[in-house]
């Protein structure tokens, strides 16, 4: 699944062993590291599209044939 409709921030660190480290700020625990940039942000974008993909396939079994209530709540 190709999230095209979707903008993220990638923030791409050169690590002193020469690698790079990739993460998305809008989805902290999306981390990926590759040999060199572009190659940390292919990764990375491999991420986000498994964890988001993920995400829809778990909201859909949970909704498929049951009731649910839905509430916001403040964390203090």
């Amino acid at each position: 699944m190709k999230n095209k409709n979707m903008d993220y921030t990638a923030i791409i660190t050169k690590t002193k062993s020469g690698r790079y480290i990739a993460q998305c700020k809008e989805l902290p625990a999306v981390l990926t590291q590759g040999n060199t940039e572009e190659e940390a942000l292919e990764n990375l974008q491999d991420a986000i599209d498994l964890i988001l993909e993920t995400e829809k396939e778990e909201k859909e079994k949970v909704s498929k044939g049951n009731k649910f209530i839905q509430r916001k709540i403040a964390i203090l």
